[in-house]
């Protein structure tokens, strides 16, 4: 009887998150900031490794284009 009772508190325990186990992850205040924060960073990266990327080959093309008829 007594394992039960144990078990029962160590359930409230983890729920009520007063004691909380080593598994759980406690969600920090201003999370959804920070990760619209890195969010826009990443989307950043990526918008301007695009653009260089672009830039690149519309240069190629274009040198490719008029060196030929030159």
């Amino acid at each position: 009887m007594m394992r039960y009772f144990k078990n029962i508190m160590d359930g409230m325990r983890q729920v009520l998150v007063m004691y909380p186990g080593s598994d759980y992850v406690r969600p920090t205040r201003k999370g959804f900031l920070i990760d619209n924060a890195n969010l826009r960073g990443d989307a950043t990266r990526v918008a301007n490794a695009l653009r260089d990327n672009i830039k690149q080959y519309d240069g190629e093309a274009y040198y490719r284009k008029h060196a030929r008829t030159r």
